[in-house]
């Protein structure tokens, strides 16, 4: 049995996720390739909208761009419809205050899930091969360039994003009920709260997210950021939150956040991803 506990928060920022949803995408251009640029003037500094509708932002000082929520479940059956992947074995789910494996997937990770919640129960194995399907589906395309790649983030680019509003963190986010943070007992659905000001969501909790790196050289694990929906230890809430994971390990406390960048550096990071 396996006891995770967790908790989270978000900070916030100067855009709604109503006013998201409202219409602050409705202006918008369209490139030669047919993907969307979104609000903004310099194309450097405009977020950028994927075949899967997932927007992407410039890192400040980065070559990476990072999606604004956690990848979701809508966005993995993409994946699965397309590849015919299997990550429906082998998942932990919370089942009367112990986790177990009842035979439980991403698509039933035990509690109700809407195609805008951030998926959960997948590895990190899953989510490197996620990115890799749609890395090659939009070079096919032509959405992306040979030169570029969806990958998980690196833990500094998950940094950067996270600890963008340092003077600004109020404890708003999805943790456990104890902690009096939010209205959702269990997931929330990605955006449900205000953004950085870098525009991201959830970089606090809701789920633990998947980074490329290895938790410490020489070691096969990985490093996880953030805290999620079930966590209510203090040592667990806030953006310095740092835990690691086994990349086969599925279960509904991990998901997964999409980075796209140039691969000029790509064999230095799958290095970092598989050997330290």
């Amino acid at each position: 049995m396996i006891h995770v506990f967790h908790r989270w928060i978000v900070l916030t920022a100067v855009v709604s996720a109503a006013a998201l949803a409202s219409g602050c995408l409705s202006h918008e251009s369209q490139n030669a390739s047919g993907s969307r640029f979104v609000s903004g003037g310099d194309e450097h500094d405009r977020m950028w909208e994927n075949s899967l509708g997932m927007p992407f932002v410039q890192l400040p000082g980065m070559s990476a761009r990072l999606c604004i929520w956690e990848t979701r479940t809508r966005d993995f059956k993409a994946f699965i419809d397309a590849t015919g992947y299997d990550a429906s074995a082998g998942m932990f789910s919370y089942e009367k205050n112990y986790w177990v494996d009842i035979g439980r997937s991403w698509r039933d990770p035990g509690f109700n899930q809407t195609w805008q919640h951030p998926v959960v129960g997948v590895s990190w194995e899953d989510a490197m091969a996620f990115c890799r399907w749609l890395t090659e589906t939009e070079r096919r395309a032509g959405r992306i360039l040979p030169s570029q790649e969806y990958r998980l983030p690196t833990e500094k680019e998950w940094e950067t994003a996270a600890m963008s509003d340092p003077e600004n963190k109020a404890l708003t986010g999805n943790y456990h009920p104890v902690r009096h943070f939010d209205e959702f007992d269990l997931t929330s659905p990605v955006g449900s709260f205000p953004p950085n000001q870098l525009g991201i969501y959830d970089m606090i909790g809701n789920v633990w997210e998947y980074c490329l790196d290895a938790a410490r050289p020489g070691s096969t694990l990985k490093v996880i950021r953030g805290g999620a929906w079930q966590n209510y230890n203090g040592k667990f809430v806030g953006p310095d939150v740092r835990g690691r994971c086994k990349p086969d390990m599925r279960i509904s406390l991990y998901g997964f956040r999409v980075a796209l960048a140039p691969v000029d550096n790509a064999e230095e990071l799958r290095a970092r991803a598989t050997s330290l």
